[in-house]
């Protein structure tokens, strides 16, 4: 019993120290053409945005046509700079990162930290894919790396509402 406490105390100690956990919160939803977000199927931590479903979806249990896919969390920008944001799907894709939506082939000055991002992904029929990159000032253009992709276990019922 006292490895168990031991541990359990570690744990909270790491808790208080790092609250974030690795990727963004993932919900998947499916629905109707009105609304893509009336059943929730399965909800997930991660770390990779960019996506080719094909005529699937991104799990066996959510629906191939009309699903939504929500990402929320923490986006840590470890370099203060402009930042171009490369944004493709097939539906439809929404971006925001500290409450300002950002459009495809936007350039956002960033500072260093970590920024609110969310991203509302729809899909009515046919192929389904998604692709959020970013090209750091200076730098070369890559998915959104995984490092910089957190959540906070706290917020995920805020994660969950589109």
């Amino acid at each position: 019993r006292l490895d168990a406490a031991i541990e359990k105390l570690q744990s909270d100690i790491e808790t208080l120290l790092n609250p974030f956990k690795p990727g963004l919160w993932m919900s998947c939803w499916s629905g109707d053409s009105g609304s893509k977000f009336k059943n929730k199927h399965l909800a997930r931590a991660e770390s990779k945005i960019c996506h080719s479903w094909g005529g699937g979806s991104p799990d066996k249990s959510v629906p191939a046509d009309n699903f939504g896919v929500l990402w929320a969390g923490i986006l840590r920008v470890e370099q203060e700079g402009k930042y171009k944001f490369l944004i493709k799907a097939d539906d439809w894709l929404g971006l925001t990162v500290d409450g300002k939506s950002v459009k495809h082939d936007t350039e956002v000055t960033l500072t260093k930290g970590d920024k609110e991002i969310k991203i509302v992904y729809t899909e009515s029929n046919g192929n389904a894919n998604v692709s959020i990159r970013w090209k750091p000032e200076n730098g070369t253009e890559q998915e959104l790396p995984a490092s910089a992709l957190f959540h906070d276990p706290k917020l995920i019922a805020k994660y969950e509402v589109k």
